[in-house]
């Protein structure tokens, strides 16, 4: 009989389990480690904590392995001379503070002391978020059970007023500019029960809104973190979430209101939603609390570009936008950054997985007298019309997903007024990349005459970083190292004259033929027609797309970690590796850099007159 690996086994498990999208296949993998050494505390203590990470996967299940924890480590104790805990301590230590912070707020006083005592005896064995947010939780719980048992529980309630009063910063240790937006919640972890607690609740709604000492700003940051920016920043554990599911958001609110904070929102910050409580509240999801929000005079539109219904949009959260909708959002808001970027609802809902949902929400809330043309606005009927005959057709295509609308696309040229296709490129930022393509594909049937001009388009240095709308041909000058804020389109045919790269954030569709003599692309290429290039294409990284609707005709393909959709092939050579090792098989060594090939040397030999080796 083949003897399991348990310890290969429980690193394959926690592998899997670090990874939102395989964490049930991880979890899958340490219940079978649990199953085959039931007894091994290292076994116990990860599934545990897979479990916790998503509750919905087994909490009960999880409560019963912190018991068998506490169990199987009953002689462990702490080690003054450790620098670091042994894992059965570490094991410990988490199994008995993940607990109590739920049996504190009704406990009576002998039940608050036992409680005290184990959350001690985890901070000797570790301290760490966990084990503190325990400790905290049994000194809020010591003063409640001494509260009523005197009679007199709001003297309790008044502590835990006076706890977020002199801790208002959600986050005990960023310091600088990172602490204007908190990313890790400390000083309220444990507590969260308590807030959460009806009877506190129903007092704290009571008390008059008091003057503060604090600034406005540093109550601001507390109640984005409150509302749910905790929970967005820092996914993990014992933090925001720590042995409950309402994180106590409504109490904590509420706290801060009690002690002078407003809903209003401050100046606008570097993202979206960044100084506005309901944005973060919209992005949670939480549609409950987004209209307890609203119910509590929370701006509905935010103010200046910290738009709640654009926050929820992104975030793709159908509840959260239809809350803001019939709560009186505006779905056809739009904003402008201090960088002269525009941004929509609409603009945002083009992006999201559930893009068609999402704009059917928007439109069907969207207010019924219609946008006014301003006067030379561009006249979209005749794109509108070639759309519709097409959309069919381009839906079934081997690249498209079959959702792809353009309309969305013209009705922000209509709203705008834009006088011209090349102008409309600052809206090409709403469609998604087969979208881009589409487009491309539209415009080059319906403008025939642009595509025939004697002189193509000239794209240079100055223009690599922008939105492009290019009727007709094009031709890259020199080099282009493509970035963020690249999105071109070209109705014709595309040269390259240099070295073509870009990364994952730039993204090209060119509705005729593309060629040159090297591509590198990490994001997203997309050639109607052929993509025909001397040297090499390389097409590298796990988000990006390559699609070729032509033929794609290349020396060298490079195909890494990157999906590539082509009707056919004409590639001499294919590779799937970089590595000197591989590659070293068709390329010199001065095309390396370390052990991989890199992009800068490649070229360099290239355009030297270098050819792959047969």
């Amino acid at each position: 009989m083949t003897k399991v690996d348990i310890a290969a086994l429980l690193e394959c498990g926690n592998d899997l389990v670090d990874q939102a999208e395989t964490r049930t296949e991880g979890i899958a993998v340490l219940r079978s480690a649990v199953a085959q050494a039931p007894n091994r505390v290292d076994a116990l203590y990860y599934l545990a904590w897979a479990l916790l990470m998503d509750p919905a996967s087994g909490a009960s299940e999880a409560e019963a392995l912190l018991v068998r924890i506490v169990d199987e480590t009953r002689d462990v104790t702490s080690s003054a001379d450790s620098d670091e805990p042994s894992l059965e301590a570490r094991a410990r230590a988490f199994a008995l503070a993940w607990p109590l912070p739920l049996r504190c707020v009704g406990a009576t006083v002998k039940e608050a002391a036992e409680i005290a005592r184990l959350a001690d005896e985890a901070c000797a064995l570790r301290t760490n978020v966990v084990s503190e947010a325990a400790r905290r939780a049994a000194r809020m719980g010591t003063a409640w059970a001494s509260a009523r048992a005197g009679g007199k529980p709001e003297a309790g309630f008044e502590q835990l007023l006076a706890w977020i009063k002199a801790h208002p910063l959600h986050s005990s240790w960023l310091d600088g500019d990172e602490a204007r937006y908190p990313t890790v919640v400390t000083t309220c972890a444990g507590l969260e029960p308590f807030f959460d607690d009806p009877s506190y609740i129903e007092w704290v709604l009571r008390q008059k809104p008091k003057s503060s000492a604090h600034p406005a700003d540093l109550f601001l940051q507390s109640l984005c973190a409150a509302a749910g920016a905790d929970a967005i920043e820092h996914r993990g554990m014992g933090v925001g979430n720590i042995a409950t599911s309402g994180a106590g958001r409504r109490g904590r609110v509420l706290s801060l209101l009690a002690l002078g904070a407003t809903l209003e929102g401050g100046s606008a910050g570097p993202t979206v939603g960044a100084n506005n409580p309901l944005a973060y509240a919209a992005q949670t999801g939480d549609a409950s609390f987004v209209r307890f929000l609203v119910e509590l005079g929370a701006p509905i539109d935010g103010r200046g570009t910290d738009v709640p219904l654009i926050a929820a949009v992104m975030t793709g959260n159908l509840d959260a936008v239809r809350t803001l909708l019939e709560a009186g959002a505006n779905p056809s808001i739009e904003v402008t950054y201090p960088n002269g970027k525009k941004d929509s609802a609409l603009q945002r809902a083009g992006k999201v997985g559930n893009k068609k949902e999402m704009l059917a929400l928007l439109r069907a809330g969207k207010p019924a007298p219609p946008v006014q043309k301003k006067a030379g606005g561009l006249d979209t009927a005749p794109a509108r019309a070639a759309w519709k005959a097409r959309k069919a057709k381009l839906h079934k295509a081997k690249w498209a997903d079959g959702d792809e609308d353009l309309d969305p696309f013209f009705d922000l040229i209509d709203a705008d007024g834009i006088a011209s296709w090349e102008a409309a490129a600052k809206h090409l930022e709403s469609l998604d990349p087969n979208e881009m393509l589409a487009l491309a594909l539209v415009l080059g049937d319906l403008l025939p005459s642009a595509t025939k001009k004697t002189k193509p388009t000239e794209i240079t240095r100055k223009d690599h970083q922008k939105a492009r709308i290019v009727l007709g041909d094009a031709v890259v000058k020199g080099d282009a190292l493509l970035g963020a804020g690249t999105d071109w389109l070209v109705t014709g045919d595309l040269h390259a004259e240099g070295r073509f790269a870009h990364d994952e954030a730039a993204r090209i569709a060119v509705g005729g033929t593309m060629t040159g003599t090297m591509v590198e692309t990490e994001g997203e290429l997309l050639v109607g027609g052929d993509l025909s290039i001397d040297g090499v294409v390389w097409a590298e990284y796990e988000a990006g797309t390559l699609v070729v609707a032509g033929t794609l005709k290349t020396n060298v393909l490079i195909e890494k970690d990157h999906a590539v959709i082509v009707a056919r092939r004409d590639v001499a050579h294919r590779l799937k590796d970089t590595t000197r090792k591989v590659a070293g098989k068709r390329f010199p060594e001065a095309a390396f850099k370390d052990d991989s090939l890199d992009g800068k040397k490649l070229w360099s030999a290239i355009s030297g007159g270098m050819k792959a080796k047969a």
